[in-house]
């Protein structure tokens, strides 16, 4: 997920909020979860 390196918390809050589908929401909470810390195997 190196990708999230580049973006913001502030900026998946703002994603969160325009999300519409539940699986976009998912993502955004993984991503979310990653940013904090939480690994790939913990969130299984």
């Amino acid at each position: 997920m190196t990708h999230l390196e580049n973006i913001s918390v502030n900026e998946l809050r703002e994603a969160l909020g325009d999300a519409k589908e539940v699986q976009a929401t998912k993502r955004l909470m993984v991503a979310f979860a990653y940013k904090q810390g939480v690994t790939q195997t913990e969130l299984v």
